[in-house]
């Protein structure tokens, strides 16, 4: 049995990528300035350390970037992002790094590669960059696969797509017919173009939008445009090979990552094709694969995880098959770690998300200081526990007992293992884990139900 873990990046937006200080109370006008920028730090650099520090720790098997590296087509940033994210994530000393994969995001695309160059030819600049610093070559077409092996087990491999959500994105034919001639006509100086946006925004009153706390430069019609020229959506290329590649993996879970989300975002969403275009559709299609999906995503700047399902496919404590959504919030905000415990026949059992956020003095902290979620896919009994696993259960009856308590006492268990094992009885409903979203150290352990 094994565990899979994933470091989730979300959007970077440089150069705009917020580089905001913590506050410091100034009531002397006249006090040392160096003094003053010595109490004070970057919340991104600390971002930027915990990601080094975890990408590095010897335990991460894949990161992943969801894309928009830079803000409004800015292309020339592309590169310059990577190779910072390359650095943090690849340590000279901790050779060889973990596998990095990268989808395009909609702000990835410039908006004259996409008139010169074409649908494809627009992510050359994003494909080349990835390709030079031997990251996994990034979706372009639509979808590629990969198999995304664990560093602790010699098991089947996870089926790994990455989709090119962002293929629509600066393509003029996709929008509205009034749009489209007011951005072409203005182009070639025949006239202004429509205001899309309300004039406060465009002239950078109170609504501009902003990159939740980045700074962002200049509110032009220009820039407020390109906002309006994402066309999201799932090519019929990709979907295919989607629907083809999920259908012949070995496993029944298959890791997924695209930069849009599949649902609509919570915070009301005011634009033009703000939503995947055929994202019902898409999530109905994987759905029918009877596979369980773990899709990460960025774009909405925010960070919620969401479960899909068919409800009428649920029997008893067994869940079909289901879509659990994950989204990266913007880097300036934190990272995921996202852990994956597969059973005894490679399937993945157990999700979970920790959440590494700044907290309220502007530092992340380490793994048991963050917050946590777990997702159980619960299968079949007899598949998800071994023989081991009974033993350990029929030592925990009639018993309330801590982790290092456990750990302890069982001298054949190391202790990864132990948790493992103890996940794996944990969503088989047979025992109770207080203190779960902590540090496994807190952890009490004490029997429900029966094993047969």
């Amino acid at each position: 049995m094994k565990t899979t873990r994933i470091l989730q990046i979300g959007d970077i937006h440089l150069p705009e990528w917020s580089a905001s200080e913590t506050d410091v109370d100034e009531k002397d006008g006249e006090f040392s300035r160096e003094i003053i920028q010595d109490l004070k730090h970057s919340r991104l650099s600390q971002v930027l350390k915990g990601i080094n520090k975890t990408a590095n720790s010897g335990t991460i098997d894949a990161v992943f970037l969801m894309g928009d590296l830079t803000s409004y087509g800015k292309k020339e940033y592309v590169a310059p992002a990577m190779k910072i994210m390359d650095t943090l994530l690849q340590d000279a000393g901790s050779f060889p790094g973990p596998k990095i994969f990268i989808v395009p995001g909609n702000h990835d695309v410039s908006r004259d590669d996409a008139k010169e160059l074409g649908t494809l030819g627009k992510f050359a600049h994003f494909r080349e960059a990835a390709e030079k610093l031997n990251w996994a070559s990034p979706p372009v077409e639509g979808a590629c696969s990969f198999e995304l092996f664990s560093a602790d087990s010699t098991s089947e491999p996870l089926t790994t797509i990455l989709v090119n959500s962002s293929i629509g994105s600066q393509s003029l034919h996709m929008l509205a017919p009034e749009i489209e001639r007011s951005i072409t006509e203005s182009e070639g100086g025949n006239r202004q173009p429509v205001a899309i946006l309300s004039d406060s925004i465009i002239n950078g009153g109170s609504e501009a939008p902003d990159f939740g706390g980045a700074q962002t430069s200049g509110q032009s019609l220009s820039e407020q445009r390109y906002r309006h020229l994402d066309t999201p959506y799932v090519s019929k290329e990709a979907m295919a090979n989607i629907i083809q590649t999920s259908s012949g993996a070995g496993s029944g879970t298959v890791l997924m990552c695209a930069h849009h989300n599949l649902l609509p975002q919570r915070v009301p969403r005011i634009s033009p094709y703000a939503e995947m275009l055929n994202a019902g559709f898409f999530r109905s299609a994987l759905l029918d694969t009877n596979k369980n999906y773990v899709y990460l995503h960025g774009h909405i700047h925010d960070d919620p995880i969401e479960v899909i399902e068919r409800p009428s496919e649920r029997f008893g404590n067994i869940r079909s098959n289901a879509i659990v959504t994950i989204s990266a919030p913007p880097i300036w905000h934190g990272y995921n770690e996202v852990a994956l415990f597969h059973d005894q026949s490679g399937d993945v059992f157990l999700i979970r998300v920790t959440l590494y956020r700044l907290n309220a003095s502007g530092f992340v902290g380490n793994f048991s200081d963050q917050d946590t979620r777990f997702i159980p896919l619960v299968g079949r009994n007899e598949v998800l526990l071994s023989s081991k696993m009974i033993k350990l259960w029929e030592y925990l009856k009639n018993h309330t007992r801590t982790f290092p308590e456990i750990a302890q006492s069982l001298s054949n268990f190391e202790e990864n293992e132990l948790e493992h094992a103890l996940m794996a009885i944990f969503c088989a409903g047979l025992i109770e884990i207080k203190n779960l979203g902590l540090a496994r150290h807190r952890w009490r352990v004490s029997t429900l139900g029966d094993a047969s």
